[in-house]
């Protein structure tokens, strides 16, 4: 079962269409209180997230994961214990006023580690 969870993620991931990460340079072209939402997305495209708040703000969320499957998860038997995958996530969140003029950037980077017969955890 866990063999084939992990098949199924591999596939999704080869599938998928492919996200380029937003880059510091591009981040630095928006400004404060001028850029808008529409902007964002002009420039971005549709975010992966979209919150609304009761103000009338919102919160565009873009994220992309790029992951490895460890060589051990094809070895029987050792890849239960060695294998799993390792996944690099960068999150940028672009928030709006009530207007749709930018009033915040931020940014994350997360590196997981994922084993066969355990959680993932953070590196």
């Amino acid at each position: 079962m866990i063999r084939l969870t992990l098949a199924a993620i591999v596939a999704l991931t080869i599938s998928s269409p492919a996200l380029s990460q937003i880059t510091d340079d591009q981040i630095a072209t928006l400004k404060v209180g001028s850029t808008t939402l529409a902007d964002v997305e002009a420039k971005f495209g549709h975010a992966a997230t979209v919150e609304k708040s009761s103000d009338g703000s919102e919160t565009l969320t873009y994220s992309v994961t790029k992951t490895r499957v460890k060589a051990a998860s094809f070895v029987p038997i050792i890849g239960l214990f060695a294998g799993g995958a390792r996944a690099d996530v960068t999150t940028d969140r672009f928030e709006f006023d009530k207007d749709g003029l930018l009033t915040k950037v931020w940014s994350s980077q997360t590196k997981m580690d994922c084993s066969m017969m355990a959680s993932c955890k953070s590196q």
